[in-house]
């Protein structure tokens, strides 16, 4: 059976995965021993197959994680690959649900469905129709609907509070020079508004937010051998895929961390709608739970240092919770 190899952090889990192995497809199924969750990865090679034979596939495959372990929930997505020679870190994400929705094994309810990543409002695609079916001509997306959607992840970019107003206007540019087909002065001028509500709300915020305490938290952190990363991606994949990528930079020095912490956007989304934030943590170079008990005490210490109040039970198995934490950070530049 042919496999990826592993992330680090990650558990790799030794399963056959029939409905992707009759199409030669990599399969990579994980679970982190300090997250309530699993990762099931399809990596179709030299050959793209249609959405519903994608869909058909992941919905099998997530069948027989579940099958495997249904005590957690399970994240399923896919990429493609032109050959079996190039690097899987250059392979294609196949979005065939949209930038809204994700394939997910529900452990409460033991349903294989979509999911709506939170914040986003882009309903789901049907993944069986032919693909570029109810498109424009050509396959490509309807212009309103693009517009909807890029207005919806500017939106997003200036609330989220990372990027300056000359930074969202250059991705912006960039999306509209790759064909993304949205209405560039429609969106330039939905930014304004947002920014200029978002510049009357923060007239009316403290001095000093809770963003900037965990500001300080997360640089007091770095100083002592924590890497703490802030928005790592868009889910716990991508936030340890992050991890990997600074701890293997060559300007990352050996043995400068020895754990780490992040959250990622839909966190953010959800500390937006007011259910505060959550961070997921975990030792550098072992899986010993004591070593990530270790870190997130540290963690814990850091953010009480800096004036949050974090939430714990202290079990290597539960993120680190911040319930009071207002989202209110104010846009640079």
């Amino acid at each position: 059976m042919a496999h990826l190899s592993a992330p680090s952090f990650f558990n790799h889990i030794d399963l056959a995965f029939p409905p992707a192995e009759r199409l030669g497809a990599l399969t990579r199924l994980y679970h982190s021993p300090h997250q309530s969750l699993y990762g099931l990865h399809v990596t179709f090679v030299g050959r793209r197959p249609a959405n519903r034979e994608i869909d058909r596939v992941l919905r099998e495959c997530t069948a027989l994680a579940a099958a495997h372990d249904a005590r957690f929930n399970i994240h399923a997505d896919a990429s493609f690959l032109p050959s079996a020679a190039t690097d899987p870190a250059a392979g294609q994400t196949l979005d065939i649900y949209g930038r809204s929705h994700f394939l997910c094994f529900d452990c409460k309810t033991g349903a294989i469905g979509l999911r709506r990543i939170p914040g986003t409002r882009d309903p789901a695609p049907d993944p069986c129709l032919p693909d570029g079916e109810g498109a424009g001509e050509a396959g490509t997306p309807d212009i309103d609907d693009a517009t909807e959607h890029m207005q919806s992840e500017v939106t997003e970019a200036i609330w989220y509070g990372f990027d300056s107003p000359a930074e969202i206007d250059a991705m912006i540019e960039i999306e509209d020079e790759e064909g993304a087909g949205f209405d560039v002065q429609t969106v330039k001028a939905a930014v304004a508004e947002t920014l200029a509500s978002k510049r009357r709300a923060e007239a009316g915020w403290p001095e000093t937010t809770d963003c900037d305490r965990l500001d300080r938290a997360f640089a007091r952190l770095h100083e002592e051998g924590i890497l703490a990363l802030q928005c790592a991606g868009n889910t716990m994949g991508d936030g340890m895929q992050w991890v990997n990528e600074q701890l293997a930079d060559p300007r990352t020095a050996d043995g400068q961390y020895t754990g780490f912490c992040f959250f990622h956007s839909q966190d953010i989304d959800r500390a937006l709608e007011g259910e505060g934030l959550q961070l997921a943590f975990g030792p550098v170079n072992s899986d010993e739970e004591k070593d990530a008990v270790a870190v997130a005490q540290r963690v814990c210490h850091a953010l009480r240092q800096a004036g949050l109040e974090p939430a714990w039970n202290g079990s290597a198995d539960v993120r680190i919770r911040l319930p009071r934490l207002r989202w209110q950070r104010r846009t640079p530049g």
